[in-house]
């Protein structure tokens, strides 16, 4: 399976490569590119016409390693969680498959910690600013916005340091999850 893996990640990285190669220049063309608010940072504007719409090029990769590879491939971490969750359904299991149910929302916050905070950022700017009549949490929301506007120390943080904190906590997420899972499965 690991070799399957492999392969389906080599794939989807040379497809999604040379369909970005051309689909990039062509959105650009067709002006398929996004639009900036007026309201948000005045560094941002540079990137106004930056085409939208790329994730069609993954979408296309992961076709083309399910139609290649296979379906079982992508859905490996299916087999871990539908039977064990039916049967905790059923009320039969084991302890290993209960804890197994009971993991799997632990490694998904971990995993995707960074979403969840840029999510609720969001949540709760709307909410207080409607609860308070107008008042704000952050500069602005989502959370690496207020942080560009000088966050909670005053520092203004720039595109390339706000890309090296989310990439290092989400490396880091993502190895806590990875050692919390490994001796959980047969790899």
């Amino acid at each position: 399976m690991t070799i399957r893996l492999i392969l389906a990640f080599i794939i989807a990285f040379l497809v999604s490569s040379g369909i970005g190669a051309f689909l990039v220049p062509f959105l650009r063309k067709i002006k398929a590119g996004q639009a900036i608010r007026e309201d948000g940072p005045r560094w941002h504007m540079s990137k106004s016409g930056t085409p939208t719409m790329g994730g069609l090029m993954f979408i296309a990769a992961i076709a083309v390693v399910c139609l290649s590879v296979g379906f079982e491939c992508m859905a490996e971490g299916e087999e871990l969680t539908v039977p064990t969750m039916t049967k905790a359904a059923k009320m039969t299991y084991s302890g290993s498959e209960i804890g197994t149910v009971l993991f799997q929302p632990l490694i998904l916050l971990t995993l995707g910690i960074m979403y969840i905070i840029e999510t609720l950022s969001d949540i709760i700017q709307v909410t207080y600013f409607k609860l308070s009549h107008g008042k704000r949490i952050f500069k602005m929301a989502p959370f690496h916005h207020h942080l560009e506007m000088g966050g909670w120390t005053g520092k203004k943080w720039t595109e390339r340091e706000l890309f090296v904190l989310y990439f290092s906590i989400s490396l880091i997420c993502a190895v806590i999850s990875f050692v919390g899972v490994y001796n959980r499965y047969a790899f």
